[in-house]
């Protein structure tokens, strides 16, 4: 980890002294004993937000520590995976891996879904025994010092894809890749969202899942039937980085049919997941409510022969910075 220019900590208690009669101010949870200034917390809220959004040049470097930890750990994962194994066992290999290539933890809860699990977007491994034609979701990532990365890949339990998988593989990839090069200071995160959106929403219109014109899928939110997330979020100190809203906006904001965790301008400094996908969630897909709403948008009677696939997710770490941008885990295969 690289050293930071700064003050000595032995001259924080000389500091505190000056500042004994300047206003205090306690954000989140409150502080037995102290009194806050209430007018100030809602500014004082955005100033460290905007702080926080930044990584500098010792964060990212913590960074990629862990998303090397993070690759090995992935490739485990796919050297476990086979039929007759459950997902729990993967789990542990993929873990314990990232443990020996400097882990301290992990960032989050894993998530391993083999068949229709991969449809369930925060899936605990279960005891589920992986089948050969299974398609196998796997999210998970290494942290060091707090700091996590955050992938997702999509494997085949088998020697190969099935058709169906790798038709909606291919879809999930092209929007990922799309969405990648839209991350650029001063663009849109909402826009980046939505070029993703527009490309699945073609993908599933020429595999014959939806129909009619592109904007109608996107504006009307059908296409947020098979992705019914925003396209990503901050990543750096903990799995969701501050995030928040450009002045003005309240976050209720749809995009596609899809909230999204962040609506602001890229940054140079940012770090942002970009993780589209396709899922055939029955609890949507069987709502007699989105059946009437979306009946002419949706091919429903064509959506049998793709249920099977459950659900693809691609997910990378994207370093806003002054040109292209930096994918940090381009180096864990896709």
């Amino acid at each position: 980890m690289e050293d930071v220019a700064g003050e000595d900590v032995a001259m924080l208690d000389a500091w505190l002294a000056t500042q004994r009669d300047r206003k205090v101010v306690s954000i989140g949870a409150g502080v037995d004993g102290v009194d806050t200034q209430s007018e100030l917390v809602s500014e004082i809220t955005l100033r460290v937000d905007r702080v926080r959004r930044h990584l500098d040049a010792s964060e990212l470097s913590i960074m990629e520590k862990a998303v090397l930890a993070t690759a090995a750990g992935h490739k485990k994962a796919r050297e476990v995976i086979g039929e007759g194994v459950t997902e729990r066992q993967v789990q542990i290999a993929l873990e314990n891996e990232m443990m020996r290539y400097g882990a301290h933890e992990m960032g989050y809860g894993t998530i391993v879904g083999a068949g229709d699990h991969a449809a369930i977007l925060h899936f605990e491994p279960s005891s589920r025994v992986i089948d050969y034609d299974d398609l196998v979701l796997i999210d998970a990532g290494g942290a060091l010092f707090g700091y996590t990365a955050d992938v997702t890949r999509t494997y085949s339990a088998g020697d190969a894809f099935t058709s169906a998988q790798q038709a909606i593989y291919d879809v999930v990839l092209k929007a990922e890749l799309a969405a990648i090069d839209r991350c650029r200071v001063g663009v849109e995160w909402n826009e980046v969202h939505t070029v993703s959106a527009r490309v699945i929403a073609e993908g599933l219109r020429d595999l014959g899942i939806l129909k009619g014109e592109t904007d109608t899928l996107l504006e009307t939110g059908t296409v947020g039937l098979f992705l019914p997330h925003g396209i990503g979020h901050m990543l750096g100190l903990g799995v969701r980085g501050v995030g928040g809203c450009a002045p003005g906006r309240d976050g209720t904001e749809m995009y596609c049919g899809a909230r999204i965790r962040v609506d602001l301008p890229l940054e140079q400094g940012f770090l942002m997941t970009v993780e589209p996908g396709i899922y055939f969630v029955p609890a949507l897909l069987d709502d007699p409510k989105k059946r009437r709403e979306f009946k002419d948008t949706v091919v429903w009677d064509r959506l049998e022969e793709w249920r099977s696939v459950g659900g693809v997710r691609i997910e990378d770490n994207v370093f806003i910075t002054e040109g292209a941008p930096l994918v940090l885990t381009e180096s864990i295969p896709k």
